[in-house]
């Protein structure tokens, strides 16, 4: 009996589970007024049926050292579909917990990305959050599209990112290949 019961039990806790981690991770039927998300290899696209629009993100990030290693930076490509247009963004979510860390250095202009030393291509950051906690998001917006596959392809990328106070900061050459590398990722998976 005792065996039986642990059998039943067992069956219920383990299917309770799985429907809520089911449920947790957007996998299954959605509830009535719920995002739809669906995942990717390298993405999770989000639908929101209630503003007609779907956010694709990676779901990496590259990391990036903005300050003397006092900001940690984490870059992500998204693309943004609305009724009115559909666009590509670079998003850099960066932390400023670390004691040090100026807040002008978490509060972007601009970012370049220098193309085989012959181009650049400048975007102006479109937020303008002013840091307030630990916290602060920057975001821009890659027009035409075409531009993103140009600064993928580039043979040699250099990409600089402007701060309040005319601060700037390069990034490495080893964050320079994880941001090819994850945008071509994102790139190939969004528009295959």
């Amino acid at each position: 009996i005792l065996r039986y019961f642990l059998k039943i039990n067992n069956f219920n806790i383990l299917n309770s589970l799985k429907i809520r981690r089911e449920n947790m991770f957007g996998f299954g039927k959605n509830k009535k007024g719920q995002n739809i998300v669906t995942k990717g290899r390298h993405v999770i696209h989000t639908f929101d049926p209630f503003k007609e629009q779907t956010t694709t993100n990676t779901k990496e990030s590259v990391e990036i050292r903005l300050q003397k290693k006092a900001h940690i930076g984490q870059l992500k490509f998204q693309r943004f579909q609305y009724p009115e247009g559909d666009v590509n963004r670079i998003v850099i979510t960066t932390d400023m917990k670390k004691a040090g860390a100026s807040r002008d250095m978490a509060q972007f202009t601009e970012i370049i990305f220098n193309i085989d030393e012959t181009k650049n291509l400048r975007y102006k950051e479109v937020w303008n959050h002013f840091p307030t906690g630990d916290i602060n998001s920057n975001c821009f917006i890659i027009e035409p599209a075409e531009d993103l596959k140009t600064i993928l392809n580039a043979g040699n990328l250099e990409v600089r990112i402007t701060t309040r106070g005319n601060y700037y900061v390069d990034l490495s050459n080893k964050e320079e290949k994880r941001v090819k590398k994850l945008g071509k990722a994102f790139y190939e998976e969004v528009y295959a």
